[in-house]
């Protein structure tokens, strides 16, 4: 390179003295797609067939895939331009929990649900641990199958060594990632927020550093003080509050019919007992004219042998 030669640090290669040059950092993209099937996980394949690049335009040049999933699979796929970020989430002791939704051509036995969960042997290993439970029973039942391995084919190996055929898988979420609403074909970027809830798994005090930070961040002057606020003590209570002086009511027509019809002298409301001067009724009349018909009645002989 000649004096007052210009590069690009994006394509061109400075070395200076034997040792490279490093730009400035580019920004990192990190993105989500739903992979539809018929598509190969690669960025270049040598057969012609169309790859994951083709439903990424203009940002292909940018990131590569993270993990893989085959010719025939869909569902969520991670593309990022951080390397160190690709390498922990494809890192085997990170162990990432994976999920996905499979659909068999016959259900699984509890037998072999058993040894699927305990782990089966393909390729001469056995895999690790995984998680499995039916979605949807039926003569071709739907399952969730969660791993926390990312070898070649695994599930479809996994379901032919217990004598099972698998007929579509779908990849829905990868650690706290989740597929969602997202359409085939479709990508998004990751918020920053996931992307440090991803982040986390690998470095749990990520999270911690990020809380800590908040707090040391000044406080909002433009809103009050809690000590500024008034006190619960300070606030006018409901007895405290003046209250309109009371009206009587208006009587309905019914009440002032009642009232009009009342005898004067008579109190309102149910007597406790007959009031005095007012005359018996005829219950009281009848008993007392068998009294005085008994007590005019003359005596019987009495009845008895003569001394």
């Amino acid at each position: 390179m000649s004096l007052g030669a210009k590069a690009d640090v994006a394509t061109d290669v400075v070395k200076v003295r034997g040792k490279i040059v490093s730009g400035p950092a580019p920004e990192k993209i990190d993105l989500m797609l739903n992979k539809p099937k018929g598509y190969v996980v690669t960025t270049d394949d040598p057969e012609g067939r169309r790859t994951v690049m083709d439903l990424l335009g203009k940002m292909a040049a940018k990131v590569y895939p993270v993990g893989r999933l085959d010719f025939w699979s869909e569902g969520l796929l991670l593309f990022t331009n951080d390397g160190d970020f690709a390498n922990h989430v494809l890192a085997a002791k990170t162990e990432i929990p994976k999920t996905y939704e499979v659909k068999s051509n016959a259900a699984l036995t509890r037998d072999q649900l058993d040894k699927f969960r305990r782990g089966v042997v393909i390729d001469g290993r056995r895999t690790a641990p995984a998680k499995i439970r039916i979605l949807k029973a039926g003569p071709n039942p739907w399952y969730e199958v969660q791993l926390i391995e990312g070898r070649n084919r695994q599930i479809r190996k996994m379901f032919l060594a217990l004598g099972i055929l698998v007929e579509k898988i779908r990849r829905v979420s990868v650690g706290p990632l989740r597929l969602g609403k997202l359409a085939a074909g479709q990508v998004r970027d990751l918020t920053e927020r996931e992307v440090e809830r991803m982040q986390a798994l690998w470095d749990p005090k990520m999270l911690k550093k990020k809380a800590a930070a908040a707090e040391e961040r000044p406080l909002r002057t433009d809103r009050p003080q809690r000590s500024e606020r008034p006190q619960s003590s300070e606030r006018p209570r409901p007895a405290d509050r003046t209250r309109p002086t009371e009206r009587p009511r208006p009587a309905g027509r019914k009440a002032a019919k009642k009232t009009a019809s009342r005898p004067e002298g008579r109190p309102s409301g149910r007597p406790t007992g007959r009031p005095e001067g007012r005359p018996a009724g005829k219950f009281a009349k009848k008993a007392s004219r068998k009294v005085a018909k008994k007590a005019a009645r003359p005596a019987p002989p009495r009845r008895g042998r003569p001394r």
